[in-house]
């Protein structure tokens, strides 16, 4: 059986994680700078401190909105206030929730757009805006398996780099699900068990994957 994937749709105010679904939220990382300014009354003192490390702006209120908003996500689910949802690590820096058992969320940001996944069991999320002047051969020499290039190479030329941001979003959110990241050439992994591939928006490619099957994908529109 399938799994059932919905449109975007207006996000609800109390939902729940069960083992059969994952939920998607979908928020714009482009705010004005007054509406950056209000959600970083929610970021701990660590979490300021980060943004100001990054160089740019841009950049640093990007961040503030992403930490805004997967403390607003999360603080739906668990009935608490924004501030007051902590944070733990894992050994290469996944976050988890403290003192809460069962929510697993892991998020993904590229140009204008985040996406946090919240599931019971874990997840890992992967959006890329495309980039046409990408040199997608070399990195897929580079971090594809011999079976994920045989793939790429079986494509037709017009469909090569949509099928090499599949093939990258797909085994990203899965490699993010470990905790971990691209770090071996021809690195391989077991994403193609249990991930679906997602529409975001025009222009970009999405993937989400997940440690058990399940039978919905929602997705929410968060503003």
């Amino acid at each position: 059986m399938g799994i059932a994937v919905g449109c975007w749709r207006t996000a609800p105010e109390r939902p729940v994680v069960s083992p059969d679904k994952i939920d998607l939220w979908r928020f714009s990382l482009a705010l004005p700078e007054v509406q950056t300014d209000q959600l970083k009354s929610l970021l701990t003192d660590d979490e300021i401190a980060r943004a100001g490390r990054l160089l740019l702006k841009e950049k640093q209120q990007q961040f503030i909105c992403a930490r805004a908003r997967i403390r607003q996500i999360l603080s739906r689910y668990l009935h608490c206030e924004p501030s007051a949802i902590a944070f733990v690590y894992a050994e290469q820096g996944k976050p988890g929730l403290r003192g809460v058992a069962g929510v697993d969320f892991n998020l993904a940001h590229s140009g204008r757009w985040g996406v946090l996944a919240v599931g019971q069991g874990q997840v890992g999320v992967d959006i890329e805006g495309l980039d046409h002047t990408l040199d997608y051969h070399l990195l897929a020499q580079r971090y594809f398996s011999s079976t994920e290039r045989t793939l790429l190479e079986a494509a037709s030329l017009i469909r090569q780099l949509r099928i090499f941001y599949r093939l990258w979003t797909q085994k990203e959110a899965w490699l993010k699900m470990q905790g971990g990241g691209f770090s071996s050439a021809g690195q391989t992994t077991g994403a193609d068990e249990f991930s679906r591939h997602f529409y975001l928006t025009r222009g970009y490619a999405a993937a989400v994957t997940f440690s058990a099957p399940v039978a919905i994908i929602n997705k929410y529109d968060f503003s």
